[in-house]
């Protein structure tokens, strides 16, 4: 008698557990641009960087070309390193494997990405001396990475780590 007192609280949390995973599965099969979170962010494009308090025109226009002068000139260098490391992959899989090629590639990889982020420093200070004291204060309070997204990262991480 005392556990058909308890047999309708057994089966609802049987039911919960059963349907909380079925659904978490459901969102990873979502198309892409169709997950929750990519369908917030759609119809808000994030800008180039986080609102400054009191940009005036002109030091929007420069910003907006400093970032597309930064972005012109890491193209070819993310590019290079794309092409880098899809033959690293190569030298490093299958049966012809190569630790010395391996290891040139690696360094240079190392090297391209320097020369990214010494660009992406120059514009960042760049950027900065544009400001007056009181933007600066903002600027400087959010980390690099925030300031300038990049595109498809999350995408890479997402084929590295599959669910």
């Amino acid at each position: 008698m005392k556990t058909m007192k308890y047999f309708p609280a057994l089966i609802l949390l049987l039911g919960l557990l059963t349907a909380l995973p079925l659904n978490a599965q459901d969102m990873d099969k979502a198309p892409k641009g169709e997950r929750p979170h990519e369908m917030m962010m759609r119809d808000k494009p994030m800008p180039p960087f986080p609102p400054i308090p009191g940009l005036t025109e002109e030091q929007n226009a420069q910003i907006k070309k400093l970032h597309l002068e930064n972005e012109k000139a890491n193209l070819p260098i993310e590019n290079n390193i794309n092409e880098l490391e899809a033959k690293l992959k190569t030298a490093t899989t299958g049966d012809n494997t190569s630790f010395d090629l391996a290891s040139k590639l690696v360094d240079e990889i190392t090297a391209l990405r320097g020369k990214l982020m010494k660009n992406n420093l120059k514009t960042r200070l760049d950027i900065r001396k544009l400001l007056t004291d009181e933007q600066k204060i903002v600027f400087d309070k959010h980390p690099m990475m925030d300031r300038m997204p990049r595109p498809g990262i999350h995408d890479k991480m997402e084929m590295k780590h599959p669910r």
